[in-house]
């Protein structure tokens, strides 16, 4: 278990989290279990350093679809905190939903209303090496652009005051489990994870064993070309940033000078930028979307002088400026 520890240390030293609370979102799973006692273990070595250590919060979302078993799961985890002296929090889903994004979206809420009320800092996901390799597969085919490929982010900004973290994504699944069993640690499965009905738990049991009788290693493979994409997209954002401060004229309307120079990729990673800093919708964003949009500013193909894109922005083209416009305010 120290292995595993130091393996999350690496990633995510004590200093980052001194003195400041961390929610950590717990399911009663091996990979939140290890999370869980990790992090109890360094804030308790913060404090034999004399050193004040903050606080933890394990937060659990019981989503109540599988009756007892998810009634099991909670208390697991209420009795996993309570062993290591750790505060517990619990909701459970007034509308139980099978599908998977709207049940990602319900524990998100949960989690930050969690770590809001209680002055945390930070939020502590335990997903791993193998969710990120799952999650480029899923997004890879329903066409994602080279951002998606870049896999789950380690950190994420939520608001000011509040950061999302996973120090776990480096870390394999089978490793965490080895870790457990090495210290006579028990968890809980979900049996809802050997339905293959939802896309992950396909390209889990299904798609990636596929894979592995051509290619036994795959899934570090994978990960390698996550981390060279990430390096890839860190130059582009720097890129995307430097060309949004040089060619924006006005933020209201957002003005911006066309460019007949730069590349799509740029173009297109100045917009997201500009999309997430305007806190538009970009959910039903497709790379088309992207695209014509990169056109605009380039004046490469003739382009309709206003036209309208999904989340209510309106994009006039003048002939040196591009304007853009969110319509339903």
């Amino acid at each position: 278990m120290q292995d595993l520890i130091s393996e999350i240390q690496a990633a995510w030293p004590p200093e980052r989290f001194q003195g400041v609370g961390v929610v950590v979102g717990i399911s009663g799973g091996a990979d939140s279990t290890a999370l869980l006692i990790s992090l109890a273990r360094m804030m308790a070595d913060l404090h034999q350093q004399n050193r004040h250590a903050g606080f933890l919060i394990a937060a659990h979302f019981n989503h109540g679809l599988r009756g007892p078993e998810s009634d099991a799961d909670q208390q697991f985890s209420s009795e996993l905190a309570e062993q290591w002296g750790i505060q517990f929090v619990s909701a459970r889903s007034t509308q139980p939903c099978q599908d998977e994004a709207t049940m990602s979206a319900q524990r998100m809420e949960f989690l930050i209303d969690t770590a809001k009320q209680n002055g945390a800092r930070y939020i502590a996901l335990a997903h791993s090496l193998d969710d990120n390799v799952e999650t480029v597969l899923h997004q890879l085919m329903r066409g994602t652009g080279p951002a998606g490929l870049c896999g789950i982010g380690g950190t994420r900004s939520v608001d000011d005051d509040l950061v999302l973290v996973r120090p776990m994504l480096r870390i394999s699944r089978d490793r965490i489990r080895a870790a457990l069993q090495e210290a006579g640690q028990p968890w809980r499965e979900d049996s809802s994870n050997a339905s293959v009905q939802y896309s992950r738990n396909w390209i889990r049991h299904e798609l990636i064993p596929l894979i592995q009788t051509r290619y036994p290693a795959a899934v570090p493979a994978i990960d390698r070309a996550i981390q060279g994409q990430k390096t890839w997209r860190t130059t582009i954002d720097a890129h995307a940033e430097n060309w949004i401060q040089q060619h924006q004229l006005a933020t209201s309307p957002a003005t911006f000078r066309r460019d007949t120079n730069t590349d799509a990729a740029i173009l297109i990673a100045a917009m997201q930028r500009h999309w997430k800093e305007s806190g538009w919708p970009r959910g039903s964003m497709t790379r088309d979307h992207w695209q014509r949009l990169a056109k605009a500013f380039q004046g490469k193909e003739k382009t309709v002088p206003r036209f309208d894109l999904p989340g209510g922005v309106e994009v006039q083209v003048l002939d040196d400026q591009v304007i853009l416009r969110d319509s339903t305010n």
